[in-house]
């Protein structure tokens, strides 16, 4: 009744204290003291009586939001109060529906104070138990404390590899993940967590072949070539019509000097291109990597795919040699008519002619030479080498005669009269 008659009656307001605690009576201690905490006001006692009161409140009447408010005034007051600190930490730990606005109201003391290592501990405590939205927002939160207040771009980093391994928000965790791998030169280290997080996955998900196509560029900027030629070989066997892994491949498969592979790339590339210039192109190239890895056989099988979409000199001297070397000899010989027609003068004609002509004579008979050194000598009638070629055929009984009665005008033009008699008594 003192009490209540003048509020400013410290020594009534104790002996309540006292009685209520003795009687076990916590809800009129609770009012007894919130009665001395006004009476105390700012003071060392007065917050260690709203500490009594908070933790009343918190522990037995189960009044969270009036305890809550109690701390947070207890610590604005005081930064520094143990009993309130450790009661909201306590709090944030014990993984209760308060324990979020619990950490908020402590965060701001530990903020103050620079305890950020308390702050990060807390929060990776609180997200233990917490929901998936907040596990995300927690994690978000630790790397910024870690980056800009601690100045520990390192920790951050390895905060967002946690993150990302644990599916909080990748794609939202990602442009982190990039920034700070930069900024810290972590870049082996973010590869190999796409790469882990990729086989993690179902073989073909878009994300995988994402993660995949990240982990291989990293992995070639690093200068590791066989790691990111495994990677795009990788991607290739999930995603076989990939560009991008296709292209990469043929950079590293030519940089690294392998033709075989570098083949099977290109021809794979022309596959899939639609533009006949381009897999015109590519087409070339495989039959030239082919060629490198002595591959003969599909050399000459992809040059003339080539060919077939248009006759160009590069792919003709390609199989002139690969014909050459596999002793293909008519067909080398029809090569090298084709390099005559494409030829852009007379002189490199003839040659290419001249050489159909004696490849013919030599390794197919006389009398296929024949019709390509007539020709010959439309073209140049006195050519000493088409002369000579002729004046051979002579010794042979299928091109005897022909030859004979081409060479007849060449000697009448010399007036080489011995070798005139010669062709005319082949002739009578």
């Amino acid at each position: 009744a003192i009490a209540e008659r003048d509020p400013a009656q410290r020594e009534a307001a104790t002996a309540l204290d006292r009685l209520y605690t003795d009687l076990n009576r916590p809800k009129d201690l609770a009012w007894t003291l919130t009665l001395r905490r006004n009476q105390e006001g700012q003071s060392p006692q007065g917050r260690e009586v709203s500490f009594r009161l908070a933790e009343l409140l918190r522990t037995v009447l189960d009044d969270a939001n009036a305890a809550l408010g109690l701390y947070k005034r207890i610590l604005t007051e005081d930064p520094g109060h143990p009993g309130a600190r450790a009661a909201l930490e306590a709090w944030v730990k014990a993984a209760v529906p308060m324990s979020g606005a619990a950490l908020e109201v402590l965060d701001k003391v530990l903020a103050q104070v620079g305890d950020h290592a308390r702050r990060v501990a807390l929060r990776e405590t609180r997200m233990e138990s917490a929901l998936t939205v907040e596990k995300i927002i927690l994690a978000g939160e630790v790397r910024r404390i870690y980056e800009r207040d601690m100045q520990q771009p390192s920790l951050a980093f390895m905060s967002a590899v946690k993150a990302f391994a644990n599916d909080l928000d990748r794609e939202g965790v990602r442009p982190d993940l990039e920034r700070l791998a930069r900024d810290t030169g972590s870049h082996e280290v973010l590869a190999e967590i796409y790469e882990s997080t990729a086989v993690e996955l179902t073989a073909g998900d878009p994300v995988a072949l994402d993660l995949l196509r990240r982990a291989a560029e990293l992995r070639e900027s690093l200068d590791q070539p066989e790691e990111a030629t495994r990677l795009w070989k990788n991607l290739l066997a999930d995603a076989p019509q990939d560009r991008q892994a296709l292209e990469a491949l043929s950079r590293l498969y030519e940089k690294g000097q392998n033709a075989k592979s570098l083949s099977e790339v290109y021809a794979r590339q022309a596959q899939l291109s639609t533009d006949p210039e381009a897999r015109l192109g590519l087409l070339l190239k495989a039959g030239e990597a082919y060629a490198s890895a002595g591959e003969d056989a599909k050399a000459i099988e992809v040059l003339r795919s080539a060919l077939a979409i248009r006759k160009v000199p590069e792919g003709l001297l390609a199989l002139d040699k690969l014909y050459a070397k596999t002793r293909h000899f008519v067909e080398q010989a029809d090569v090298l008519d084709q390099l005559a027609e494409l030829a852009p003068d007379e002189p490199e004609r003839r040659a290419y002619l001249r050489r159909r002509a004696q490849l013919l004579e030599k390794e197919v008979g006389p009398t296929e030479a024949l019709p390509v050194y007539r020709r010959l000598l439309e073209l140049s009638p006195g050519d000493g080498q088409v002369v000579a070629g002729l004046e051979r055929l002579l010794a042979h009984d299928g091109p005897r005669l022909e030859a004979a009665r081409l060479l007849e005008p060449v000697y009448r033009g010399l007036n080489d009269t011995r070798k005139l008699v010669d062709v005319l008594e082949v002739l009578l």
